[in-house]
Formats: structure tokens, C-alpha cells, sequence
């Protein structure tokens, strides 16, 4: 035995002479061998000495007593991907497909019911009225329909009409759910964002800008009329429903007058 202290205690320690010990039965020269010197443990392990034997550890990610490679051992669910990662607890990970989570991705994600269906766990068709200009996709929880984008709902009717932003004098398509209107640019008025504050400017990808050689280009009774001299006329088509081939649009100086064709 080596390492024996006698005497010893929390409030006193005795010094003790060995040469006067008594000695029983006790031979000189016992050795021990290593049990870990011929190497008996698998690879990916290392061997520790138990005095009179050994015990083989595993190196992470490895187990059972032929140190297997957990990733053959398939402990990821779903058909995961099992990956080895050393640095981690386990020595490997599970890289989970888009259905699934967790440590052996054994948890099933709760996916949203596809386009055009709402409910849970049950799904259900949403039924919206496309035509009326609502999204054919619903709430995914209430069912509730709402309308397409770029659309709006005034509150007293029951269909989503087209924001219908002039591109040059709003900010974006979008419009405001319940009025429509659209977000406009600096000196820019209308609901579609379409008109100047000033009879003499028209719209334009700036704002709105001042036309000092001829009428400015305007929109008019459902009509985009074109910028256009003092004292020319201009025709352009009639408007969808109009009876008539052309509207003609007579500009005197400031002044204007309307007429159909």
C-alpha cells in the first residue's frame, strides 16, 4: 500500500516513524501492472485504470462497449440527418427537415393550412368571393376574407375595389383599407393621388410640377388628358361606357372646354 497517512487528524497531525511500524505478512517488491498498457479498449475510447482492472470510455458521439458511431445507430427521427459534432454534448446532431424539430427532431411542426383553406386541426376551403376582388387565401384562424393586395374594402360595401395609384404621385400601390387613398407625393391631391393642388401643374414623378407654354396634363371626367399648347386642341378615346369615338379636349389660353365626338 502507498500513500497510507496515520495519525492524522482535523486539529492534530502526528508525525509517525515507519521504520518503527509493525510489519504483518507483508512482502516487499508487490507490482501491479498497467491493465491499460496492451491497449485493450476499442478505437474512438480511452482507457482508464480501476487498480485491478479497466474500464473503456467512449469518446463523444461514439457508445456501447464496441464504441459505435451513434450515426449508425439512427437516433435521429423523421429521416433526419445525423452529423457528428465533437464539440457538442452528444457528439452529434440532428439537422431536422422543415416538418420537424426537436433534440432527435421527434416533434412535428404544425404547419398552416395550405392556400385557399383555414382551420385547425381540421382544414376548411375559405370561400371568398375572388371576383369581388377579395384574395382567394383567408385568415388562416377565423376564415375571415380580405382583399387582394392593392385592393380596398369601403365599409359600406361588400366588395374590395382597385387602389388604382397613379404611379407618378403616390409613394406606393397600396391605399389606405377602408378610404383608399393613396399615400401622394408632395403638392399631389386626389384619392389616386392623380391631381395637383395648382390648375397649372400636372404630375409627375417629382411632384407636381408648373407647364408655363401650355395647358398641363390632367385627369378629367375618367379621362387622362395630355399635356398640350395654348390654343390647340386634343382628342383622345372616350372612356370605357362613353357613347361616342372620341372626346376632343379645346385648350384657349387658360381656359378650357369639353366636348364629345
Amino acid at each position: 500500500m502507498q500513500g497510507v497517512r496515520m495519525g492524522e487528524t482535523s486539529t492534530n497531525i502526528a508525525t509517525l516513524n515507519m521504520n518503527d511500524a509493525l510489519k504483518v505478512r507483508v512482502k516487499d517488491g508487490c507490482d501491479v501492472e498497467d491493465p491499460c498498457a496492451s491497449d485493450p479498449c476499442p478505437p474512438h475510447s480511452h482507457c482508464r485504470d480501476t487498480w485491478d482492472s479497466y474500464s473503456c470510455i467512449c469518446d463523444r458521439g461514439y457508445f456501447g462497449r464496441k464504441c459505435v458511431d451513434a450515426c449508425l445507430l439512427n437516433p435521429c427521427k423523421h429521416v433526419a440527418a445525423c452529423v457528428r459534432a465533437p464539440n457538442s454534448p452528444r457528439g452529434y446532431s440532428c439537422e431536422c427537415g422543415p416538418g420537424h424539430y426537436g433534440q432527435y427532431c421527434e416533434n412535428k411542426v404544425d404547419l398552416p393550412c395550405p392556400k385557399g383553406w383555414w382551420g385547425n386541426p381540421v382544414c376548411g376551403p375559405c370561400h371568398c368571393a375572388v371576383s369581388q376582388g377579395f384574395d382567394p387565401d383567408c385568415n388562416k384562424t377565423n376564415g375571415q376574407c380580405q382583399c387582394k393586395e392593392n385592393y380596398y374594402k369601403p365599409p359600406a360595401q361588400d366588395a374590395c375595389l382597385p387602389c388604382d395609384c397613379f404611379p407618378h404621385g403616390s409613394h406606393s400601390r397600396a391605399c389606405d383599407m377602408d378610404t383608399g387613398q393613396c399615400a401622394c407625393k408632395p403638392g399631389v391631391i386626389g384619392r389616386q393621388c392623380n391631381r395637383c393642388d395648382n390648375p397649372f401643374a400636372e404630375v409627375t414623378s417629382l411632384g407636381c410640377e408648373v407647364i408655363y407654354n401650355g395647358c398641363p396634363r390632367a385627369f378629367e371626367a375618367g379621362i387622362w388628358w395630355p399635356q398640350t399648347k395654348f390654343g390647340q386642341p386634343a382628342a383622345v378615346p372616350c372612356p370605357k361606357g362613353s357613347v361616342g369615338k372620341s372626346c376632343a379636349w379645346v385648350f384657349l389660353g387658360i381656359g378650357n372646354q369639353s366636348q364629345a365626338g
